[in-house]
């Protein structure tokens, strides 16, 4: 899977370079903003092997929700909405 963080980055890049003028993340800073935010929250949370810090496939937002008990898996729904929404830009 893409990582969703830098597809905002190249379709900010992009956007710059086809419409020869403001990058969308200087654009719309707030939507880019948002988005960031929610995807630093739905990371794959990290686990310690005894050696490193691994990833565990589990989202660490999804995951941490006080009304579940379960590991929910890496992408997450949150994470794959977003990214299936970026990669249809």
């Amino acid at each position: 899977m893409t990582d969703p963080r830098q597809m905002l980055d190249e379709i900010a890049a992009q956007t710059a370079m086809f419409s020869m003028a403001t990058r969308a993340d200087e654009k719309y800073p707030t939507v880019f903003t948002a988005l960031r935010a929610i995807l630093d929250l739905h990371h794959d949370r990290r686990s310690w092997n005894g050696t490193e810090h691994v990833p565990s496939g589990t989202c660490n937002a999804c995951s941490e929700r006080e009304d579940t008990y379960d590991d929910i898996p890496w992408p997450c729904p949150t994470v794959r909405a977003i990214t299936t929404a970026l990669e249809a830009s």
